[in-house]
Order: structure tokens, then sequence, then C-alpha cells
């Protein structure tokens, strides 16, 4: 019994210490690229209650559109969640649940086609739950530990790449391209089509179904990758199921591929000029919807 005590209070006491783990004022984190979250979350919780539009979902939103822009075309806030699809789409609505109002905002999407198999587990979402959101999540248990020991430069030093939460403006949107950097090439990998595809039909529809019954506002707006893609025979696939559940009535002329010419980095990033190409469609997308909207309020 003793012994059984003894371990009780030895996993206590450590459980204690990485939750105490969250209020040491590292360095590092001030400039990780996820610290940037920051920025969205800061400018959501003040304006929470006014009438908004909501960007949910990966670095295809951040670096691929302009809610900046968006808030002066549509005369309606417009903030930038989107960060990394690394995080899981289930962790997207979590990350932000804490400052959206369901009577107020509308909730965009726009997935990374191979969000649909990734595994619910995110490291992402456990570093910006701690350190922006400053929530302890249990299903985080010992994740501070774990780093602060196995990569103890991760907490102290200076993160001097180009990924910065610098880069970021109050909007969300990431905004900074370093003009150096060559053309993007694109890069052709493995990937299961048949099963992305099926999760995408029975477990991220029904999941996005299972908000919209929870009160939450939502419309799909589809992506777009470059032309030689990865995905580009699947990408008309996934958008038809998209649009048939979420999509806007009667929408406006759909962009679904680009030049690569338009893209940053990756198959998601997009440059100056691209951004504005994509945050055009978001623009009539969401005016379609909005006008849609306002019908269906007169009607009542």
């Amino acid at each position: 019994m003793k012994r059984f005590l003894f371990i009780i209070y030895v996993f206590s006491g450590i459980l204690l210490f990485d939750y105490l783990l969250i209020f040491i004022p590292y360095k590092h984190p001030k400039y990780d690229y996820l610290y940037g979250f920051k920025k969205f979350h800061e400018k959501a919780k003040l304006t929470k209650g006014d009438k908004r539009i909501i960007l949910m979902g990966g670095s295809s939103l951040g670096w691929g559109v302009s809610s900046s822009l968006l808030s002066k075309k549509l005369d309606y806030l417009t903030l930038n969640s989107g960060i990394q699809w690394g995080l899981g789409y289930k962790k997207f609505i979590h990350n932000i649940e804490d400052v959206i109002d369901k009577k107020n905002d509308i909730i965009v999407i726009s997935p990374e086609y191979e969000i649909f198999s990734l595994p619910e587990k995110s490291q992402q979402y456990c570093f910006m739950q701690h350190f922006v959101v400053k929530t302890y999540k249990f299903k985080c248990s010992f994740y501070l530990l774990n780093y602060l020991f196995s990569k103890p430069n991760y907490f102290f030093n200076k993160n001097t790449s180009e990924y910065t939460y610098k880069g970021f403006n109050k909007y969300g949107d990431f905004i900074y391209r370093n003009k150096k950097i060559k053309p993007y090439k694109i890069e052709k990998r493995k990937f299961d089509f048949e099963k992305n595809f099926n999760d995408l039909k029975y477990k991220y529809i029904p999941y996005i179904e299972s908000l919209t019954q929870k009160g939450y506002e939502i419309i799909y707006i589809p992506n777009i990758i470059p032309i030689g893609s990865t995905f580009e025979t699947y990408t008309y696939q996934a958008h038809k199921e998209l649009h048939n559940k979420f999509g806007v009535n009667n929408a406006p002329l759909t962009i679904l591929k680009l030049d690569s010419k338009y893209f940053y980095d990756s198959d998601y990033h997009l440059t100056k000029e691209g951004v504005l190409t994509k945050t055009k469609m978001f623009e009539s997308h969401i005016k379609k919807y909005l006008k849609n909207r306002n019908k269906i309020n007169l009607q009542y």
C-alpha cells in the first residue's frame, strides 16, 4: 500500500511540475512559427461578439488568403486561424472554440487534400494550447517535460528561420516572403488516394456535419494547388464531395489549380501574387453566401 501511494505521489508531483512549466518565461516560443497563432487569438478574443468571418484550417489559409484584405472588401471582420495542417482537422476547432461566438461567426473551411487521414494526436496542438491559449490539456500531459529534457535548446534559443511569429499580421495572415528564395519546384510524393478519399467521406464530412449540428455556421471554399501537383487528379473528386455538403449555392467560378509560379515553397503556400488571386476567389464565394443568407433571413 505504501509503495502504491509513493507511486501516486511521484506521478502527481511530476504532473504538477509539467503543469507549472507553462508559466516559465521561455525565450524560444516567442520566436516560434506556431507562436504566431497568438496574433489571431488576441484579435479574436478582443472582437468576440462582433459579426465575423473566421478562416479555419491549415497553413494553406494562413499562407494563401489575406483576411486583412477580405475585411476591407467584405466590410466584415475576417480573421485567419490557419497556421499548420499537421494539427489535424479535429484540433482546428478545439484551438479556436474559446474565441468563437456561434451566433455571430461564419466559419470558412478549405482543407488541404491530405489532411483527412492525419492522426488525431498533435504536438503542434499541445504547443499552442500551452504557450498561446495558456490552457493545460490532460491529453497533452508531459508534453513540456518531454521537450525540456529531450530538446533543451528548443526552449531557450531563438528561431532564426523565416518561419517565425513575426511573419504574422494582426488578422492571422502570414505575410512574410523571402525574395531570395528559389522558385517553387513541384515534388511528386506517394499518397494513398483511396484511403484518404474514404476518410474524407466517412470521417471528415461527418465530423464537420457534427459541428454544424452543434450550432457552428460553416461554409466550404475550395483549396488551390499547383498544376502538376501529386493531388491534381484527386482535386475535383474531393472538391465535389465537399462542395455538395458545405459549398456556396450557385458559387462563382471556382479555381482549383494555378501555375506553379504562384506558389512559394509548397503545394499550399502562395506568393503574394497567388494570395491576391486566391483571396479574390474567397471574396466572391463569401459575397455570394452572404447574399443568399440575407435573402433567407428576409423571408423570415
